[in-house]
Parts: C-alpha cells; sequence; structure tokens
C-alpha cells in the first residue's frame, strides 16, 4: 500500500497552536494546516510567524484555513478552502499557481466542483463518527473508497481517523490522512506516524 501522507489540522485554540504545529512537523508530518477560525487576522499571523521563526524551512508544508491573503502574504504552501468558502476557480485565477488548493469535500459533486476549480487535493469525510462533527455518523469507508476511485486528484480522508483504522483507510488508495484529535497529542501522534508506514 506504501506509506500514507499525513496532514495535520490544528485545533481552534490559538494558545497552542505554534507548539502542537512545531511538533508535528518535529515528528515528520507532512503539512499542518493553521486552522483559527474566530480568531483575527493579526492572531493568525502571529501564530504563523512564531512556527516560521522556530522551523523556517517548512513554509512550504504550511497550509492556512481559509485565509488566502495570509498565505499569500507569509509565502505560505497553500491555502485550504472549507467546503462553504470561495470559489475554488476564483482562487486558482487570482493566484495562479503561487499557493497549491485544497479543498474539503463531503461528496462526490464536491470532488468534481473542486477538480474543475484546479483544486491541487481534497480532504473528503467525515469518513468515521468525530467529536468535530456530532451527530454526524460519518460517511462510511465505502463511500471513502468510491471518492478514490472517482477523484482525477489525490483525497485525504478526515474525521474519526485513529491508528486502528489507518490500515482499512489505506486499502482505499487514499494519498494520506488528515485530522485534529489524531495529531494533537504528542504520544498519539508518534503512534499514528509509525501506522501510516503501511
Amino acid at each position: 500500500m506504501g506509506r500514507l501522507s499525513t496532514y495535520m489540522i490544528t485545533s481552534a485554540n490559538s494558545d497552542n497552536t505554534a507548539d502542537d504545529s512545531f511538533n508535528a512537523f518535529q515528528l515528520g508530518v507532512d503539512r499542518v494546516q493553521i486552522r483559527l477560525p474566530n480568531s483575527p487576522t493579526r492572531v493568525v499571523e502571529r501564530v504563523v510567524s512564531e512556527l516560521l521563526s522556530r522551523v523556517p524551512d517548512v513554509a512550504k508544508r504550511l497550509f492556512v484555513n481559509d485565509r488566502v491573503d495570509i498565505a499569500i502574504a507569509l509565502g505560505l504552501g497553500g491555502v485550504q478552502l472549507p467546503s462553504r468558502s470561495f470559489e475554488t476557480a476564483d482562487v486558482r485565477r487570482s493566484t495562479g499557481h503561487k499557493l497549491r488548493i485544497g479543498v474539503s469535500t463531503h461528496s462526490l459533486e464536491d470532488i468534481r466542483q473542486a477538480e474543475r476549480g484546479g483544486a491541487d487535493f481534497v480532504v473528503f469525510g467525515p469518513v468515521y463518527e468525530t467529536a468535530s462533527k456530532p451527530g454526524h455518523p460519518g460517511f462510511g469507508i465505502s463511500a471513502l473508497r468510491e471518492a478514490v476511485r472517482t477523484s482525477a486528484i489525490p483525497v485525504y480522508a478526515v474525521g474519526g481517523i485513529t491508528v486502528t483504522r489507518i490500515r482499512e483507510v489505506a486499502a482505499t488508495g487514499v494519498s494520506g490522512v488528515a485530522g485534529i484529535s489524531a495529531f494533537a497529542e504528542v504520544e498519539s501522534l508518534k503512534r499514528l506516524m509509525k501506522a501510516t508506514q503501511c
């Protein structure tokens, strides 16, 4: 099956975001998405700048949620567009290929729209039930398999991804896994990183 790429999504707590992201990069996470949806611009910029001052060589592996302006201003690798955000095509048109664009998707139609708009990859889910989407049972492994089968661009699985589910997720052919809780604690992240070397 090969190694799965790893994509950490930070929690909404700006107090620990820089430290958590630093730890993730130190443990070998491929990409980190700074996700601070309710924070003002100055806070997001401060967190990103602090992280870059500690590990300047990770700028191209650092994404920011929804904030195209910050991604460009700070020379980051890309932007992650939520499902209800800017049109992917508009972002691609305005930025050219300065940024890699990830899009959060919840259906095959979402994936098709992201592809048409010029996205570089999609994050699909929630695959399983997860605390970040209370009341949502998850789309299931069959839906993930279909998403991977029909997508022309890389698919990352998100939602309820745990160490014990990695092998099942990897069998669908996904390019990688994304998440919040599985990446949040150092010990759980170490186990996850080991499991993704499948």
